[in-house]
Parts: structure tokens; sequence; C-alpha cells
């Protein structure tokens, strides 16, 4: 069923949400602002890090975030490690990082989300609700955290939050389309896929039609549209292997 194949396909929204996040707290800066040769190379090794992470070279980029984050400890370098040690399935010791990440920045709505990626990989789903609920008390205009919401609960109004709040396409992140397919209204879905790739026709929303057709088991537009992201230069191939979603 759809509801079935859209669980596998959240592997794939992860990714791309996960990977481009943009808070890099004080690293977010112009460089020339910088008052200090410390503060500067810590802005060099962090800002790469999200693209090299991108390219799925998860090893590089954890050890760009450790390496800042041994230089002074920062809640965008603990995300930062976060986010690939969940990539890597490796959830107890993500947990670790991503508490250190919200006790820096606890006004941080994306890390909150991040956090509660983690302890759904835990299976802890109530304290990734909780985490979710508090990063909607900061930011209520985030839809990730009603989306993520909608599918521990299967809560309708979540979905119909999510299609709500994405009023335009975006080059990085896109739930609209999955959330009509959780509301049955297929068709929808469609629909959003094609205005998405219309504003922002790039690897990862052709990686993102990819996963939504192979949903709705439509092979051909799957297949195609993922070697159309492989085209425009999409080379996570190590996501690519571990997406169930497109297997078949």
């Amino acid at each position: 069923s759809c509801v079935v194949h859209l669980h596998l396909a959240e592997l794939v929204l992860d990714f791309i949400r996960l990977s481009e996040m943009e808070s890099f707290g004080a690293f977010s800066r112009n460089h020339d602002q910088f008052a200090s040769v410390t503060d500067r190379y810590l802005y060099d090794l962090i800002l790469p890090c999200p693209a090299v992470l991108h390219k799925g070279d998860y090893n590089t980029a954890l050890a760009m975030y450790k390496e800042a984050n041994e230089l002074e400890e920062t809640a965008a370098a603990n995300a930062g490690i976060a986010r690939i040690l969940l990539l890597q399935n490796e959830s107890t010791e993500a947990l670790v990082y991503a508490n250190k990440a919200v006790s820096l920045d606890p006004m941080n709505y994306e890390y909150y989300y991040l956090r509660g990626r983690v302890q759904e990989m835990r299976k802890m789903t109530g304290d990734a609700v909780s985490d979710y609920e508090v990063g909607m008390q900061i930011n209520s205009n985030y839809a990730p955290l009603y989306y993520r919401r909608g599918v521990i609960k299967k809560s309708k109004k979540d979905f119909e939050r999510v299609i709500r709040l994405e009023t335009t396409p975006s080059a990085t992140e896109n739930f609209k389309p999955f959330a009509y397919l959780y509301l049955g209204k297929q068709n929808d879905g469609k629909k959003s896929i094609k205005e998405i790739l219309k504003a922002y026709p790039n690897a990862d929303n052709y990686y993102t039609a990819a996963s939504f057709y192979a949903a709705i088991n439509d092979t051909t537009n799957a297949l195609s549209s993922l070697e159309k992201s492989f085209e425009l230069g999409y080379r996570n191939f190590t996501q690519v292997d571990s997406d169930s979603n497109l297997d078949s």
C-alpha cells in the first residue's frame, strides 16, 4: 500500500532534510567578521561540511565536524556530528551529540527536530513527539515538525498543517507531496511534485520525486527521476543503496 511505501520513502526525506540544515549558528556570519584566526579556521571547517555530507562522504564530513568541535564546542558542530551518526544508523551515539546541540542552543527548533529523528530511530516515539512539540513552540511554522508528528500519531490535522505551511516549493525540503499521500490524495501529490520540479529542477528534488513515484508504485517515473537526479549531480550512492523504497 501507499502507506507502507511511504514509510520507506521517509529515509529519502530524512537524508535531504538532515544534510541540508542551514543552522550554522556563529559560523553563518561573513568570514571577514571573525576576530581571531581560530574563529576563521572554525568557519572554514564548518562551512563545507554540508556539501561534503551531501556527496555521501560521511567520514570526511564527520572528521571535519569533530575537528571543529575539538577546537571550540558549538551547537552547530554537535548537530553536524549527530546528523551524520543518524544517517549511519548510530542512534545511541547520535543522541549524545544531539543532546549537546540542544543544550548549547535551546532555542533552535531544528535541533529539536534532529533529536526527535534520533529518538524515532531508537523507537522512543514519545520522546520524539515531545521534541517535535517543543520545536513547534519555538517555531509554529516549521512544516517538518508537523510532518514527523503526523507520521507517528497518524494525525490528519498534522498533514493538513504541512500542506498549509508549504505554500511554495523549496529547493531542498518538500514534505507536501507525501502529506497528500498520507491523506489519500495521490493526484494532489503528483501535482505538487510537478510544481516542485518546475520551480527547482535540481538533483535533490528529482531524488525526492523518485521516492514519491516509488511510493505509489509508478516504476517508470521513479526510475526516470532517479536517472535525472544522477545526471544533475546526485552522488550519495550510499543513500541510494540503503533506500528500500527504490529497490523495486
